[in-house]
Formats: structure tokens, sequence, C-alpha cells
């Protein structure tokens, strides 16, 4: 039986390094309808039920025409496979009732309300915005909609489909019917109606009408900017009237505004037409009547300030002022000579000037000085020394060891792969050998047949060789000669030690307690900035420094989408970066 991971492969060996990877599409399709490898016996009946949406979402989404096209690729692409290699049927296991991937196979029924298909396009739309915002941007919330919205509109969609929902009238009366005319009148039909729809906001419980107000947030979020009429169109007659009798109404308004109504600007009209002495309250119903016949004046509005002196905050004011410096009486024992008391004020109001010009230094640096990187260099080998392989501190010093060579955290390494198959996350081989992989940006420049014999191939991966002196592990994983035999049962080298993130980061504390002092200022992530430090030394080039040390989540430079290197420069670079930190010999 095929497997998950069987078809990324199978998808893999057809992506070229210009287009649009179908492994990353095929990603994001198993997320929005829910497939993992327990329930991949649906995948098929998911990519038939889905396949009639993806027009539709086209349609919906115009600013993502292109994903969903990619989408339609990638469907057909899986299905080729899955004929080649079909799945069991019998191996299904039961799905449960209010699961997404439930909702997303279950078939309409000929009776249940058309409009049903054009809502679970839209549906598809809102999950492919929740996987772009959480999965891939890392957002800590979902603002669009909740998890319970959405598990209350695939719920009713669900029972819709199968006319077992106890308000199906509902559906039939704010569902235009599809087929329509084009996605577009469906989408104004469908707005218009959910308008008359009641809305709760502040429910604890979700009512019959909640799915509308949650397909309706998602189309908001496809809207595009909205266009107007060219000039030479000719408005209707009823149009002129419709728009005079909302003008006259914006008029009998402007005159009689009380003293903090909110005002807005004519919403039916461009913002470089509109007029800007015209106003309308928002809820002109609630006016006060004491204030109704006061007249509005808009206030003055500052736009530079020139800033005002004061004794407490202007520094020229707390310079020393001459009577603070007059000589006292003729006592012998205490009256100084004024040349000496002058001098002492100078001095003083020196090092006030100093300390204020100096505020801005930060408490702790966030990189290591040499003398750290020293003092951390010996102390990884005297822990490794002391301890066995087994032992905490020994593993801690061992990942803090690849943390200076490879510049990534405690969590990328653990899901280093220890073979040659290809992972986003880094390789290590034998040698000891660092294979840092290079994904192509998605937008980057695409240069033209002729620009190509002028620039340079991107690298999709450098191979690094680690510098010396090496942990005892790298003996011990067979990673010094060609001999892997030990590891190959491994697939990560978080699987390899039997540590998750937490526990490899107590280890890692644990080695770095005990040599940690006030002078030695030893934490992982000054640890891990370390390499990334003495690329941009030797390179002064932001772009390489973000291709070799950077973690997935960094906010690559503008010039990593138009610069190329050859994998020889690069792996130069990060030769004489290891050379700096772990000495000449490496």
């Amino acid at each position: 039986m095929v497997t998950l991971a069987e078809i990324e492969a199978e998808l893999a060996k057809n992506d070229t390094a210009d287009g649009i990877s179908s492994v990353n599409t095929f990603a994001e399709l198993t997320w929005v309808l829910g497939i993992s490898p327990a329930v991949v016996g649906y995948l098929d009946a998911a990519l038939l039920a889905i396949w009639p949406l993806l027009p539709l979402a086209e349609s919906f989404d115009e600013q993502s025409q292109e994903v969903w096209k990619n989408w339609a690729s990638t469907v057909l692409k899986v299905r080729g496979i899955l004929q080649r290699d079909p799945i069991d049927a019998p191996n299904k296991p039961e799905l449960a009732t209010r699961s997404f991937l439930s909702s997303w196979i279950t078939a309409i029924n000929s009776d249940a309300p058309s409009g049903l298909l054009p809502a679970k396009a839209i549906w598809l739309i809102g999950r492919h915005k929740r996987y772009t915002e959480e999965v891939i941007g890392f957002a800590e919330r979902f603002h669009l909609f909740s998890h319970d919205e959405e598990s209350n509109l695939a719920d009713t969609l669900r029972k819709c489909s199968t006319l077992k929902w106890k308000h199906l009238q509902v559906a039939h009366e704010y569902l235009p019917d599809w087929p329509s005319s084009s996605p577009a009148e469906w989408k104004m039909a469908f707005l218009e109606r959910v308008e008359r729809a009641p809305y709760y906001p502040n429910s604890t419980y979700p009512d019959k009408h909640a799915f509308l107000w949650t397909l309706k947030k998602i189309l908001n979020r496809t809207a595009q900017r909205k266009t107007y009429p060219a000039p030479d169109s000719k408005p209707t007659k009823s149009e002129l009237i419709r728009k005079m009798a909302t003008l006259l109404q914006k008029i009998s308004y402007s005159k009689s505004l009380p003293n903090g109504s909110s005002m807005e600007q004519h919403p039916g009209e461009p913002p470089s037409v509109a007029d800007s002495d015209i106003f309308i309250l928002s809820r002109p119903s609630y006016t006060p009547a004491k204030h109704r016949h006061r007249t509005s004046s808009r206030p003055s509005f500052i736009y530079f300030q020139e800033p005002v002196s004061s004794n407490e905050v202007d520094a020229v004011a707390l310079a020393p002022s001459s009577l603070y410096v007059e000589p006292q009486g003729n006592t012998p024992a205490d009256e100084p000579l004024p040349l000496q008391a002058l001098e002492s004020l100078d001095v003083r109001y020196s090092n006030y000037r100093s300390s204020m010009d100096n505020q801005r230094l930060p408490w702790s640096w966030d990189r290591l000085n040499h003398f750290e990187i020293a003092a951390l260099r010996e102390a990884i080998h005297q822990t490794s020394a002391q301890y066995s392989t087994s032992a905490p501190q020994s593993q801690g010093a061992f990942i803090t060891w690849l943390m200076m060579s490879t510049g990534q955290g405690i969590e990328q390494i653990l899901k280093f792969s220890l073979s040659e198959a290809r992972s986003p996350y880094g390789c290590l081989m034998p040698g000891p050998t660092y294979r840092r992989y290079i994904p192509t940006p998605p937008k980057s420049y695409k240069p033209s047949p002729a620009e190509k014999a002028l620039l340079n191939t991107h690298s999709e991966y450098i191979d690094v060789a680690l510098a010396p002196p090496f942990p005892p592990h790298i003996s011990e994983m067979g990673l010094c000669n060609d001999n892997v035999v030990p590891i190959e049962k491994f697939p990560t080298f978080g699987a390899y030690l039997k540590l998750n993130e937490s526990d490899a980061e107590k280890s890692v504390r644990a080695f770095l307690e005990g040599h940690r002092t006030r002078k030695l200022r030893l934490l992982p992530g000054k640890i891990r900035l370390t390499l990334g430090t003495e690329i941009m030394r030797l390179s002064n080039d932001p772009v390489a420094t973000h291709l070799i040390s950077s973690l997935p989540t960094d906010m690559p430079p503008s010039g990593v989408y138009y610069t190329t290197y050859r994998a020889q420069d690069l792996r130069n670079i990060h030769q004489n970066a290891l050379a700096r930190i772990f000495g000449e010999s490496s």
C-alpha cells in the first residue's frame, strides 16, 4: 500500500528548481483536507471531492489564482500515482463523525441546497488561508475565524449534505442556487442575503446562522480593492436619483454635528473625489437633544512642535551654574582654592556627560567574544574526556559543538538527517561532513536564458568538513570514516541520541552550568550566533551569512532573491569561519 512519504518521494522526482514544488503543494493539500498517515486510505476520495471545488476557489480567490492552478496540477499527479499503486480499501480506518476529512468526502445529496458546492469551495479557501498564516507564517493566532467557528461550519456543511440538519431551511434561504450565471454573481447574491441574517457576536454557543458569517469573513478576506466605472460610462436614471438622494442626506447632517460624534467620509465614492467638507453621523439617532444646535469646528492640527526646554529633561539646564562654584567663607580648614573648585566641578560634569552619552550601550552583548569562545572550546574538550558518551553533560557538549559548527539551534540539530536523503534541516555524513541545504526562495528573480550564462548557478546544498577537535560521539557514530553501519537505522540525529527537544536543552544547560561564571556568559542563543558572527566579519556579506547560518524562521535580506553564489565560494567562507572559531588547525 502506498504511503504519504512514497507519494512525496514520487512527486519530488519530477520537481524542478525553477517551478513550484509539487511536494510543498501536496503538504498544503494534506493539511487542508486533514489527511494524516493514519487515514491515508481516504486520500483518493478526498481528491475526488475537492476536484469540482478548485475552479470555484480560483474564481472566488482572485488574489491566489496561481495557488489553485498548482493544486489542480498536483491533484492530477497524485491521482496518477494512486492509479499505479492503489490503496487497499479494506484497510481504511473509521473516521470520526465531526472530523474535517469526514466533511470533505461527504457527498452532497440531490435534495440538498445546491449552494453547498460553492460554500465548500469558500471553506477550502479559508483552510488554505489558515495554513498560510499558521503553518508557514508561524502566527500565534489565526484572526480570520476561530477553531470553534470552523468546526461549526464543517459540521453544518456535512449535515446539510446528508439532509440531517434540523435547520436545513436556513441553508435553502441564504445560499443562492448553483449553478449561477457566474461565480461573481453568486458571491454578490450571497453577501446581500447574509446582511439580512441575524448576528450574535457574543453568544456562547453558535446559532443556526453562525456558519453564514464565517463564510462571509472568508469572502471579505479574498475581496480585492474596489474598482470604479470608467469616466465615459453613463449611469442610468435610477442610479442618478439614488446618488442624489444619498448626497442630500449627507449634506443635511454636515452643519449640525455635535462635539465628539463619529464622522466618516462618503463610503460610496473613491477618496479622490470625496468632498472633504461633507460629513455624516455614524449614529444620528443617538445624538443628544441638548447638543443638536451646536455647530462643529475642526480641531487644528500641528504638524511640527518645537521642543520645550525644562530643567528636568534638558541636558543644557543640568549644567552646573556659577552660583555653585562661589568660594565659601574664609575658613582655613574648609575653603578650597577657586581653581580646585572649578576643576572638581568640571570633572563631575564630564562624568555626567559621559554616562549620558553611553546610556544607549547594552547591558550585555548578544554575541560571544574571543575569550569566551576559547573557554568554551576548552570546556567541550574537558567534558568529552571526563564523561562517557551517554552522560547528559557529554551529550550537551556534543550538541554545543554542533551549534558552533553549523549555526543551528537545538531544535534544528535534532532533526539533522544521518543519511544523504534530502532534508530541509541539514545532514551529517562521513568525514565528518555537514551538508547545508539552501532552498530556492519561492519568489526569487528568474533570469532569462541570456542572463543565465552570465550568472552563477544556484547551489542546492554545500558540503563542509567539520573542524576538529571532534567529540568522541563522532567516532562512536562512525562518521570519521565511511563505516556508518551503527547509524543506518536511525533517521535523525535526535533519534540516535534518544533525546527530544526538552531533554536536549536540559543536557546543553547541564553542560554549560559547570562552566558559566560572571565573566563567561554562556547561553545557547549566544552560542548559536557564533558562526554567523564570524562569517559576517570575514565576508561582510549579509546574504552569504543568511544562506550559510540562518534558521528556517529567520527573515531573509532582500539580496537573497537576486544573488547566487558558487558552491565553492560558500564552502570557503564556512571553512574560514570554522578556522577562526576552532583554530587555524581546522
